[in-house]
């Protein structure tokens, strides 16, 4: 069963806090996912663009930067 994100805090290092309703938490090293590739560049070449630009979008379904491409089709 997949929990609703409440909240998330990314971190410069390209790990992100993560907090589940029911209170579950997780960080989540994505480090590996955003040294590779050309839609995750912007969030490589600033570390402060990852941190401050992270949101929970799709209600909760998942973390997302403005204009990434690799979030969603199209």
């Amino acid at each position: 069963m997949m929990h609703r994100i409440l909240r998330a805090t990314a971190r410069p290092d390209f790990s992100v806090v993560v907090v589940f309703e029911g209170g579950e938490h997780a960080i989540i090293d994505l480090a590996g996912f955003v040294a590779d590739g050309d839609s995750t560049r912007r969030l490589r070449d600033g570390p402060g663009f990852f941190v401050s630009a992270l949101a929970v979008i799709d209600d909760g379904d998942a973390l997302g930067w403005p204009d990434d491409r690799f979030n969603r089709p199209g």
